[in-house]
């Protein structure tokens, strides 16, 4: 069974037809046909969506090698092991006239080389393809023409506290314990109340989900006083609910693109307060930078180590 995409979708019709075309030159030929390049795409993605998986749903990791393997369509009808390096090389000068950044194309010719090794492995090709692949080395800083992305910088206090006024209550609580924390905004807005351990000193986050899980590495959040004070008056007696959630509806919960876009908009309405009385701006990165500056800066639980307030 292979998956097609969207009902009647542009995208669903070029794979049929690529499905058909693959299936006719099988049943018209006495030998197998080797794989072409759209063919080992969609065996790899049906793969893809099956491994890459987290609490019974496909994994953002999916989406980012389909975006990889768009750069080979040029190529679908190509044999498999006929793409070699200079195709490779072809698919990275695309991602580069695109405006792709050096380590977001070195990121994607690496899911496309894991393509290939995962074909070796069920020999569905030799593994002097993926031999020749690898050669291939990764894009260098300075030495290419793709462009780099900023360094992440910190954001000062003062640009978070001048923030905070403008906030929701429950968008003030999350962004304080981000500080406090250094927890991504995913998990800070993930939790419920039966994920906090009260019963000792700091009190423990454990998420049911978090980045790290497919590895089998434990998550502990721990939250201390001050962090105690915000969740307090948010937790809820039934164990399963998210502490931060919609007024309107307290079965979901917020999103981490929810969250930004509503940081977003008041750090623009306080830039064009200040902007009125001639003071400096705020920068728009702050609810995206200073939970990295605090994991950088103090470390995070993730085993051994540590980080609470």
């Amino acid at each position: 069974m292979h998956y097609l995409g969207v009902f009647d979708s542009s995208d669903s019709k070029s794979r049929y037809r690529d499905l058909t075309d693959a299936w006719r030159l099988r049943q018209d030929s006495a030998h197998p046909v080797e794989l072409t390049v759209a063919e080992l795409v969609l065996l790899y993605v049906e793969h893809a969506k099956l491994y890459y998986r987290k609490s019974g749903k496909a994994t953002s990791e999916v989406g980012c090698i389909e975006a990889a393997c768009r750069y080979l369509m040029p190529h679908r009808r190509r044999r498999a092991p006929d793409f070699g390096p200079l195709l490779m090389e072809a698919a990275r000068a695309d991602m580069i006239r695109d405006g792709l950044a050096r380590t977001t194309i070195n990121s994607q010719c690496g899911r496309i080389r894991r393509m290939f090794r995962w074909a070796v492995s069920k020999e569905l090709l030799r593994p002097q393809v993926l031999t020749a692949l690898e050669v291939v080395a990764p894009l260098k800083e300075g030495r290419c023409e793709a462009r780099e992305t900023p360094a992440v910088q910190a954001v000062a206090d003062e640009d978070v506290d001048a923030v905070l006024p403008a906030l929701s209550e429950q968008l003030h609580a999350v962004v304080n314990l981000l500080r406090l924390t250094g927890a991504r905004t995913g998990e800070i807005l993930s939790m419920r109340t039966g994920e906090i351990g009260r019963s000792v000193q700091p009190w423990e986050y454990r998420p049911s989900s978090h980045k790290t899980q497919h590895k089998g590495k434990q998550r502990v959040i721990l939250l201390g006083p001050q962090s105690q004070q915000i969740i307090l008056p948010l937790l809820h007696a039934d164990a399963r609910a998210f502490v931060f959630r919609p007024r309107e509806n307290a079965s979901e919960r917020y999103s981490p693109h929810a969250v930004g876009k509503a940081v977003a908009r008041a750090i623009k309405r306080l830039n064009i307060q200040r902007a009125e009385r001639e003071l400096p701006q705020s920068r728009i990165g702050i609810h995206i930078n200073f939970g990295t500056r605090q994991r950088r800066g103090c470390g995070e639980r993730l085993g051994s180590k540590s980080r609470k307030r």
